[in-house]
């Protein structure tokens, strides 16, 4: 196997609608539409094997925000004691919020 094409680089997927299908360099892969997030690496994770993971929205928690003002999704992290599924070597907090009209 080659280089990696993204080495020094991890991506956090949030999926919307429709599909999108995926295949990493190491041939593993699955359905999305998705946007993502790119993150630099820190120097002493530059190297690590590639890896993939494939999160289902019903593993990702929903909080709601304070005075029902809306819902987030907590993808990476911890949020309002909530942890959400997605793997990361750079610590980050990734939530997509859906805010309440007005």
């Amino acid at each position: 196997m080659g280089q990696h094409s993204h080495r020094g680089f991890e991506t956090v997927s949030i999926i919307y609608n429709g599909e999108v299908a995926h295949q990493d360099s190491t041939g593993v892969g699955g359905v999305l539409d998705m946007v993502q997030l790119w993150v630099n690496l820190r120097a002493k994770d530059k190297m690590v094997p590639p890896g993939y993971q494939a999160i289902v929205g019903s593993e990702i928690p929903v909080v709601t925000l304070d005075d029902n003002a809306g819902t987030a999704r907590v993808i990476a992290w911890e949020s309002n004691g909530q942890q959400g599924p997605a793997w990361r070597f750079t610590p980050m907090l990734v939530v997509d919020v859906n805010l309440t009209a007005g």
